[in-house]
């Protein structure tokens, strides 16, 4: 979110145990592209800016906890319910891509997988004026 009021969207990456045990920890996935390119010292300066912004805090969901990424629409099973999310997000353009993060990594793979697709089909489902 630093970063994005600064005008840049980053693809942030969930934590990910590999096979043979070795953690990689949460990270930002970011393409530079010709259009991009023209815009690099914009760029780097909102990184830095952003990064300044948010030294010393902790992350969304750095419990580890899913009550962490709930951001206030819970299911019954106490996790945020996905279609909730979607249609929260449509309506003021605002996810919390970390928070979401935090709760991927929190639940079984399977569980999180089944909720990306629910939000996605709901976050993507055409809107009727």
């Amino acid at each position: 979110m630093a970063v994005q009021r600064r005008g840049f969207v980053l693809q942030g990456q969930p934590a990910l145990t590999q096979s043979d045990g070795t953690g990689i920890p949460r990270s930002t996935h970011l393409t530079v592209t010709p259009v991009t390119a023209g815009l690099i010292d914009e760029l780097t300066g909102a990184l830095a800016g952003g990064a300044d912004d948010v030294r010393g805090q902790a992350g969304a969901g750095s419990d580890g906890g899913p009550d962490a990424a709930g951001g206030g629409v819970v299911g019954s099973a106490g996790l945020p319910d996905p279609a909730e999310l979607a249609r929260a997000a449509r309506e003021d353009g605002e996810l919390d891509l970390t928070a979401v993060l935090a709760l991927i990594e929190t639940l079984p793979r399977e569980v999180s997988a089944r909720m990306l697709v629910d939000f996605l089909a709901e976050f993507t489902e055409p809107r009727v004026r």
